[in-house]
């Protein structure tokens, strides 16, 4: 995603440099966005006609745009559905940019941590505590203080908000129904923020190791 926002810079600063729309039309393959590869493509082209790379790339592109279009035929929803994804990888690119300025989109997933079971580095330490099921047992938090408190012994307390309304109406659904057009903020330190629906998205498909997340310091 950064070489997309690298690539429109390049092309701001000289509108005339071949190169830069090449750059830029291979960026916007990359994120599916066809139609303007093909624009790129085509520039690059009309101010260097022997760019060999850039029409081949552009036979490619136009072959997939091509595709698209016959599917989208037969299913109408299909090039909305293309152009919601590629809006929302440009989104959470500047999202990224502005969090972590320095880093790559590979650094995000560098040690694949969301293929791993984390849990499993902790389960031998977490069998050793003493669990406390709150809901079946509403008494055993009485004496938490001089059985546990006191001793500095750990204990973890189970079952303590199952009765809340919000674990059964706190979803993602709600959320983005509810406030899918507020700016929540992803960190305060940064000034980055993003819509809800737009975060929810992100959410359910990411998968790099140090995510975008919502903190509110007002709340904090």
């Amino acid at each position: 995603f950064r070489a997309l926002e690298a690539a429109q810079r390049a092309v701001s600063i000289d509108p005339h440099w071949a190169e830069g729309h090449f750059t830029l039309g291979r960026a916007e393959t990359a994120v599916r966005d066809f139609k303007a590869a093909c624009k790129s493509f085509e520039i690059a082209l009309s101010l260097e006609p022997e760019h060999e790379d850039a029409s081949e790339e552009l036979k490619i592109v136009r072959e997939l745009a091509r595709r698209r279009a016959a599917k989208a035929n037969k299913h109408p929803r299909l090039e909305k559905v293309d152009a919601w994804s590629a809006r929302l990888a440009r989104k959470v690119s500047r999202a990224k940019c502005r969090r972590r300025p320095t880093w790559q989109e590979v650094d995000w997933q560098q040690h694949n941590l969301a293929a791993r079971d984390l849990m499993a580095f902790g389960r031998d330490s977490l069998e050793n505590i003493e669990r406390v099921h709150l809901a079946s047992d509403p008494h055993s938090f009485q004496d938490f203080g001089t059985k546990y408190q006191a001793s500095s012994t750990p204990v973890l307390l189970e079952g303590a908000a199952n009765h809340w309304p919000a674990m059964t109406s706190w979803t993602f659904q709600r959320f983005s129904n509810d406030f899918g057009e507020a700016k929540m903020v992803c960190d305060h330190r940064y000034g980055v923020r993003m819509r809800m629906s737009d975060f929810l998205d992100y959410l359910e498909q990411q998968q790099d190791d140090s995510p975008l997340y919502l903190f509110d310091h007002r709340f904090a």
